[in-house]
């Protein structure tokens, strides 16, 4: 964990040598990994995910489903990058246990939003997965021929019966695949997309969106609530009426 700057404000009163802090805030970049951070007065841990300018008081997690909270204010600008990108040839399976060859699905006449994720994450992936949770809602609702895709970074675990277990979990239909393979091309895939920055702990959140397959890929990074993943996909894939 990188701390660019740390502010202590203490207002204390003293009992013999007893000491009680209010106010602990901090700045922070963070990838996906699970950190510690010890309260001066209580000694609770917290885990906070890849978010900037995270306000704690007392006791508060920075990745519920719910991004930003009375008393977390959380700071998480998104930026748009435009790229064309190689697609690895190789065969994938979904969470139905059916292969599926990569390029196809992505070389797609329809649009793609494209995430990365892992079930056993408990930071930023959850809060990543509720935000498509939502967006799916809202393309159904409108009708959209959208695909949504869920890529694992951990084809080790994330089984398809694994990967299965998680879509229920997040009630995706049949619109929504969520892939894992080999490790070898697993390792393709990911970076093709450039989407470790080494282990996948420090995996930092995007979102990738395709019109269609003569388009670029328009990457967002960023921890993108549901609404800001509405406006991305209206403003880089909104099909034609």
């Amino acid at each position: 964990m990188t701390l660019r700057s740390i502010k202590v404000s203490n207002r204390s009163s003293f009992t013999g040598f007893g000491l009680l802090s209010s106010l602990l805030v901090l700045t922070v970049s963070l990838g996906c990994q699970q950190h510690s951070i010890s309260h001066l007065a209580t000694g609770d841990n917290e885990s906070c995910c890849e978010l900037e300018e995270i306000k704690i008081v007392k006791k508060e997690t920075c990745c519920d489903d719910d991004v930003s909270s009375s008393s977390t204010q959380v700071k998480n600008e998104s930026h748009t990058h435009a790229i064309d990108y190689e697609i690895p040839n190789v065969t994938l399976v979904d969470q139905f246990g059916k292969n599926q060859n990569l390029q196809q699905i992505l070389n797609s006449e329809k649009p793609i939003a494209l995430n990365f994720i892992f079930t056993t994450c408990t930071t930023i992936c959850p809060v990543m997965t509720t935000s498509f949770k939502g967006f799916q809602k809202e393309l159904e609702n409108n009708e959209s021929q959208t695909r949504l895709i869920s890529i694992s970074l951990d084809p080790e675990f994330d089984t398809p019966e694994k990967l299965s277990n998680y879509a229920t979990r997040y009630q995706a239909n049949t619109n929504w695949l969520f892939l894992t393979g080999n490790s070898g091309d697993m390792r393709q895939v990911h970076d093709a997309f450039h989407a470790l920055t080494g282990s996948k702990f420090n995996h930092k959140p995007f979102t990738l969106f395709r019109k269609s397959k003569a388009e670029k890929w328009h990457r967002v990074e960023g921890l993108l609530g549901i609404e800001k993943l509405i406006d991305a996909h209206e403003n880089i894939v909104k099909e034609a009426s």
